[in-house]
């Protein structure tokens, strides 16, 4: 099937570096705040993903990045919160 060129996406925002042993963590919400139909569009969807070690070093990385998923595969989008407090 199918002969058509391959489909490209433009994230926006930085990237988090390359890392493994970290946490990737989906959460969704709706705004009248009850939890989601898995077949409705959630009105807010992110990927949080949390340390993991980068590949240098003994330490594992104490970092947050997230990846916005809510504006669909044309908005997608990661940013790195302000982070409070010790691991």
């Amino acid at each position: 099937g199918g002969g058509g060129s391959p489909a490209y996406m433009t994230v926006g925002g930085t990237p988090p570096p390359g890392r493994n042993g970290h946490t990737a963590t989906l959460a969704t919400s709706n705004r009248d705040g009850t939890n989601p139909n898995p077949n409705d569009e959630d009105d807010g969807a992110r990927i949080f993903v949390i340390g993991g070690w980068l590949g240098s070093g003994p330490l594992a990385a104490s970092d947050m990045h997230v990846l916005d998923i809510s504006g669909g595969l044309e908005g997608l989008r990661w940013y790195q919160p302000p982070v409070r407090g010790t691991p």
